[in-house]
């Protein structure tokens, strides 16, 4: 079988040297240093020219090497694989390779290839890397090469990595990262500049992320995360840095730098960075001695009137963490405020009228009114609470679509987004893309959507098969994009100002939106095995008592039990594997008499030492079952 064949030019003289089987088991072969000498220069020649390795490891199969278009590169890259493979067989011909691509063949590449055949060189490059993993800066090179392509050459490449088998896919993410980790790790314990190379390697690897993302998940996420990064975070000193102005640079390099590929953190270090960047702004803040504070006064009765009036004040800064004071209450306590203000806020929001959100009976998801709100900036300042709450760390919950989450972090919401949204709205779309000429004719349909056109003229253009699907396009594009245009980018003004840490951007939608609104994965047995003690044992009779009786209730009443304890019923990103309650013993004489008592501020519990678990029972169920949230006017 041979690898590769020649290609010809016009010119019959003139040809193309390409990798053949015949070729590389030359290469390989014993030989005298006069023999090694002529070696080198031809695989100087070959490996030094893009046009050599383009015109290689092409897929014969059907002439697919001539029907090269962004959807197939026309190579077999099991060709490619099968050939690195061998040269490995010979390191010294193997680095002869390697060093010409690193030191000639990428230097010279073009960052605007002419045509999808003079991008076959990317696709090909990344098995040689496979099999020559100690020469990460090669691997430097070829990422620096991918980054310099121009925006539309880089665009045609993504779609080629989209089209690549699994496990291509995986190995060219594998190299990539491998790489990274490497440069990272150097710039930590060597006083070399490695950033630079550390940020050519991250942006090829966010890059594949995001076509990975895009492809519904080629392959797991796991296989783009960095482990070294949370040695970076935690390398940060404990407490808070000894001057504002000197913070390690390597961690303001991570802050700065590498969370703009977010593809390389896992859920726990983007939690872990966000709040470690947050800590220092705090500390700066303090060192800056600025007097503004971060301080809410409300009254219960007037909440959102109260709310409203104090964020369109100038007089508070954003940094600080959040304070609430709810009139005629006691003072601010260490955080329970904060949640309980978030948690009666969605609800007044929510039953506002006229309203500014607009609730979907078939989803019971919300989406922002087209026609807008009475107050010009009462979805800036929607924006504004929501945008504290992740500051804050609290969890404000809308229930609103993922699609938010993706608009606000620049990702498309397709057809998809809506059928969460407006299910039966989408099922009709769907239909549509569905029917055959006949059916489609009978639903009389043009260019409009809710009565608005969604194209010029589009009352006009009827619904056809031929463009069909452009109508579904614009119809989706119209639900989330052009009909609430002013007043998403009014939310996502204010979301930044209410979150002036901007390393939300890092999150996925998903993570992001378990982040603000919670997460519903109930896994109780986590709560148990969490749980935390003060003057009791887990071995105590009424601890004993007091799981049983938990584990008996409903789905229901545990949510309520959360809500009493935690001031929502939503889980922070994680669950209850990151739920910690302290249960305390409440030592009062003649406990039979006591119910439970809970404090928000601290997710303590405060239990008496009931004498049987039917009185526990009685008192604990009547606790939970009476509250019903906070806000009780």
């Amino acid at each position: 079988m041979s690898f590769c064949s020649l290609e010809t030019l016009p010119c019959a003289s003139k040809m193309i040297v390409t990798v053949d089987e015949k070729l590389i088991d030359e290469w390989i072969s014993e030989c005298d240093a006069k023999t090694w000498e002529s070696r080198k220069r031809e695989i100087i020649q070959t490996f030094s020219s893009a046009s050599s390795l383009n015109g290689s490891f092409l897929n014969h199969s059907g002439d697919q090497h001539y029907q090269t278009t962004v959807e197939n590169s026309g190579l077999d890259l099991s060709l490619a694989r099968l050939a690195f493979e061998k040269l490995a067989k010979n390191q010294t011909v193997l680095k002869q390779v390697g060093s010409v691509v690193r030191d000639t063949l990428l230097r010279s590449l073009s960052d605007a290839p002419p045509g999808v055949e003079d991008l076959r060189i990317y696709l090909i490059l990344p098995e040689l890397l496979r099999v020559l993993p100690v020469d990460r800066d090669l691997c430097a090179n070829f990422a620096g090469a991918v980054g310099k392509l121009q925006p539309d050459c880089l665009k045609t490449l993504e779609g080629l990595w989209s089209k690549l088998p699994k496990s291509f896919f995986k190995s060219l993410v594998k190299v990539i990262r491998l790489a990274c980790t490497w440069f990272l790790h150097k710039m930590r314990t060597e006083q070399e500049d490695f950033r630079i190379s550390v940020e050519k390697t991250a942006n090829v690897l966010q890059k594949l992320y995001e076509v990975n993302y895009n492809s519904r998940w080629k392959i797991e996420d796991r296989n783009f995360y960095i482990n070294e990064m949370k040695i970076f975070i935690t390398s940060f000193p404990g407490g808070l840095p000894p001057d504002a102005y000197i913070i390690d640079c390597m961690l303001q390099f991570l802050f700065n730098r590498l969370v703009l590929y977010p593809g390389i953190f896992d859920k726990e270090t983007k939690c872990m960075v966000f709040l470690r960047d947050k800590l220092c702004k705090h500390f700066l803040n303090a060192s800056l001695g600025n007097s503004l504070r971060n301080h809410l006064c409300v009254n219960r009765k007037s909440l959102l009137t109260d709310t409203f009036q104090q964020l369109r004040n100038n007089d508070r800064d954003f940094l600080w963490p959040l304070q609430v004071q709810f009139v005629n209450e006691d003072g601010i306590d260490e955080g329970g405020s904060p949640q309980e203000f978030f948690t009666l806020v969605a609800r007044k929001i929510l039953l506002l009228e006229p309203k500014m959100l607009q609730l979907f009976e078939d989803s019971r998801l919300v989406w922002f009114m087209p026609e807008g709100h009475q107050d010009r900036d009462a979805h800036r300042l929607l924006g504004v609470l929501c945008g504290m709450a992740m500051y804050n760390q609290c969890i404000v919950n809308f229930n609103f679509p993922l699609a938010l989450f993706k608009k606000m972090l620049g990702f498309m919401p397709t057809l998809e987004d809506l059928k969460e949204l407006s299910p039966i709205e989408a099922r009709n779309l769907q239909g549509v893309l569905d029917a055959d000429e006949d059916g489609l004719e009978q639903m009389y349909l043009d260019f409009t959507a809710r009565g608005h056109e969604v194209v010029p003229d589009g009352r006009e253009i009827s619904v056809t098969k031929s463009n069909r699907q452009q109508y579904v396009e614009k119809y989706v594009d119209f639900i989330f994009n052009k009909s609430v245009e002013k007043q998403f980018f009014d939310f996502l003004g204010g979301f930044s100002q209410g979150c002036p840490n901007e390393l939300w951007k890092m999150f996925l939608p998903e993570e992001l939106m378990a982040l603000l609104s919670g997460n519903v994965d109930y896994v109780w047995d986590e709560l148990k095995k969490n749980a935390i003690y003060k003057g009791y044992m887990p071995t105590d009779i009424n601890i004993k008592n007091f799981w049983t009786v938990f584990f008996e209730l409903s789905e229901e009443k545990k949510k309520n039990f959360l809500s009493y304890t935690t001031a929502s019923n939503r889980l922070p990103m994680g669950g209850l594997a990151e739920m910690k309650i302290t249960i305390v013993n409440h030592n009062v004489p003649n406990p039979d008499y006591f119910h439970p008592v809970a404090t928000t501020c601290n997710y303590h519990l405060f239990l008496p030492n009931y004498s049987s678990i039917d009185i526990l029972r009685k008192k604990f169920v009547h606790v939970i079952s009476i509250h019903k949230g906070f806000g009780t006017d």
